[in-house]
């Protein structure tokens, strides 16, 4: 009997720290003791995405650069863009266009900023803010389409001072405007 009860004392000792390290929840800022308050930077400096917002259905996957819309004007002979982000923690975001089309004079809140290739697209190294995004295109014949950054939800576009209304973006993130010669878009 007492072999019982203490199989039975393990057991819910057992069941007790399964439980109660389940339903842990990190602390906030406020809830640290004093102590320990000092520790903090320390304790969470490998954590870079720390302040970057979850993905609505998964905690562990952050996003730490969030565009609103891209505006596209494009004509002829040039093409214009502008972006705005918001930077949770230190990014990359990447820019419209490719090695065919690199983005020209681009810069960001009214600075001018290097361009540099990441993975075969443009890109701009920021910190956490609010940021502007602009910069400019030259072609000798307008192109059929250009490549957009893959984090990119809505297109405002204009060909020639057109409004499209519902531009092609395909699996390449390459937002379209004209048809192709076949007809195959």
């Amino acid at each position: 009997m007492n072999m019982a009860c203490s199989l039975r004392a393990l057991c819910f000792a057992c069941l007790y720290v399964l439980m109660s390290t389940s339903l842990a929840a990190p602390l906030s800022e406020a809830e640290v003791p004093v102590p320990l308050k000092p520790w903090i930077k320390w304790a969470v400096a490998d954590d870079k995405q720390r302040s970057c917002p979850s993905l609505y259905n998964s905690f562990n996957a952050k996003r730490c650069a969030w565009p609103s819309t891209l505006q596209l004007r494009i004509t002829e002979q040039r093409g214009d863009f502008n972006a705005e982000w918001r930077v949770f923690a230190d990014s990359w975001i990447e820019l419209p266009g490719d090695a065919r089309h690199w983005p020209q004079n681009v810069t960001v809140d009214g600075v001018a900023r290097a361009v540099i290739e990441r993975s075969g697209k443009p890109a701009v190294l920021v910190g956490e803010g609010n940021y502007g995004f602009k910069g400019e295109f030259q072609w000798k014949e307008l192109p059929k389409s250009l490549a957009i950054p893959a984090d990119t939800g809505l297109v405002d576009l204009q060909v020639q001072g057109q409004a499209i209304e519902f531009p092609s973006i395909n699996r390449a993130d390459m937002v379209r405007w004209r048809k192709s010669r076949c007809g195959t878009g």
